[in-house]
């Protein structure tokens, strides 16, 4: 198994990449928006966006998030997710989502590609196993991006100590 890591215009051009179905979405002539306090506070709790909006997820919803994993924000499209751990998961393969992973804090085995080992469905498109044989290992790090596509097996196999990562889920 090798280890890798992704250069920087990389990484910028997997992001460039993923921005393209929402650039491609927005309206060409900008509708002015103006917003009273109450309008942009109950904008700021939601977690369901239509994507017509500027969405701001405040800073305690993110600490939030992180100190116990959770879904940022949902949209038809994509979804951003606050996640954290201490142990490595359980292998999985998501059959229409892509994966964007950006590492904020701490380090991690993570295998992608190979076999996963006992898989099971627990819910419509989603597999979720014991292991994956084969497969490559990346080492990731604070500042790494890594994008899976759908289909991909990937798994956090190892973490020594604490890891949080955003990840947004593409549809």
């Amino acid at each position: 198994m090798a280890t890798t890591s992704l250069s920087t215009l990389t990484i910028a051009a997997m992001l460039t990449l993923t921005m393209l179905p929402t650039l491609a979405t927005m309206n060409a002539t900008p509708k002015k928006k103006t917003s009273t306090q109450a309008k942009v506070n109950k904008r700021f709790a939601q977690t369901k966006t239509d994507g017509s909006e500027v969405i701001l997820i405040g800073h305690a919803k993110v600490a939030a998030g992180f100190s116990k994993g959770a879904v940022l924000l949902i949209h038809d499209n994509y979804r951003i997710h606050a996640g954290a751990r201490d142990q490595g998961g359980l292998p999985e393969v998501h059959e229409h989502d892509t994966d964007i992973f950006h590492i904020l804090e701490g380090s991690a085995t993570f295998v992608t590609g190979g076999v996963v080992v006992d898989p099971v469905i627990p819910a419509p498109g989603e597999i979720q196993g014991k292991e994956i044989k084969g497969g490559e290992t990346w080492q990731l790090v604070k500042g790494d991006v890594i994008v899976i596509p759908p289909k991909v097996p990937h798994w956090f196999k190892e973490v020594p100590g604490t890891i949080k990562y955003f990840v947004v889920k593409v549809r």
